[in-house]
């Protein structure tokens, strides 16, 4: 891979990233970098080992299979891979997902807590130039959290969209098990972007609530769980 081609992380020098679905990238480069990431992913996301699968059909097609534009992120520490951060774009509600994302322990314990941020906010700013180029916008940012993280998240700007938030278990592929099954045990959370900063965060939480439960998740509108967040994203 072409050292060109990664982007330091502002204030942060030990970090710099790629989006292995970049595309500038060449066919080796892009299979490269999901080498790289792979082991990351199977490290903290060992049940869904069918996303490397769907990148790999990304590079191979030029489309995700779930139509929305993704962004495959590896984070590097002295130049060597240590982070996996998988973003989708929901174009229609302008929304970015974040799918999975994790960072080695070892490779952010002696930084300082200002790391993520800094992170977080380089990572978003590539996804909203992407989105620009092409004539689209991002006005807001959704993640599942488990409680133990929710304070950390608050820290970096996002606020509670839905404490008692239900995940399909199967994900986008919950359709080959039957009627969907969910996790209970997150909190939906969103942070405001751009234009996104003056909106109503009711009406943000709305927006990203849909984006992830019925465009991404492919729930139907009407199903109770996309109710009920719905109507907890009225008081948010």
């Amino acid at each position: 891979m072409r050292e060109s081609a990664l982007t330091p992380v502002e204030g942060v020098p030990e970090f710099t990233f790629v989006d292995a679905l970049a595309a500038d990238m060449s066919g080796a480069e892009h299979h490269e970098l999901l080498a790289q990431l792979a082991p990351i992913h199977g490290r903290y996301f060992p049940s869904y080992p069918h996303v490397l699968e769907e990148l790999e059909q990304q590079v191979l097609t030029g489309e995700s299979p779930s139509g929305e534009r993704v962004h495959a992120f590896v984070v590097f520490r002295d130049g060597l891979p240590v982070g996996e951060w998988v973003m989708a774009v929901d174009r229609r509600a302008e929304v970015v997902m974040v799918l999975f994302a994790a960072i080695h322990r070892e490779a952010r314990i002696d930084l300082d807590r200002g790391y993520l941020i800094r992170l977080v906010d380089a990572l978003l700013e590539r996804c909203a130039a992407a989105a620009a180029d092409d004539g689209e916008d991002i006005v807001a940012v959704i993640l599942e959290s488990d409680g133990p993280h929710l304070v950390r998240w608050h820290e970096l700007g996002f606020f509670t969209a839905d404490a008692d938030y239900h995940e399909p278990i199967h994900g986008r592929h919950w359709r080959e098990h039957g009627e969907p099954a969910f996790f209970d045990r997150y909190s939906a959370c969103v942070r405001p972007w751009g234009r996104g900063e003056q909106m109503a965060r009711s009406v943000l939480a709305e927006r990203a609530l849909s984006a992830l439960l019925v465009d991404h998740y492919g729930l139907p509108a009407d199903h109770p769980q996309v109710l009920r967040s719905r109507a907890a994203a009225a008081s948010a």
